[in-house]
């Protein structure tokens, strides 16, 4: 499950970096704290479903691509 959480957690740290963002600037926009978005990106914290819709449309991809394996499970 490990090798899945980092995978969820680079797709958001790429995204992010692509947009010149910082956690702080995606915390900020999702309504949420910068501690939050670096423990998802480093996959070891929990992703709550309001926040996973919030972090594709913030960074502009589909959740589908941004959360793939939980597509695939």
């Amino acid at each position: 499950m490990g090798e899945r959480h980092t995978r969820w957690g680079m797709n958001i740290r790429e995204a992010r970096k692509a947009l010149g963002m910082s956690q702080w600037d995606l915390a900020r926009a999702i309504y949420s704290s910068q501690a939050a978005v670096s423990r998802w990106e480093c996959g070891t914290g929990h992703i709550p479903d309001d926040f996973k819709m919030a972090l594709a449309t913030t960074l502009g991809v589909s959740p589908d691509v941004l959360f793939a394996w939980e597509v695939a499970a």
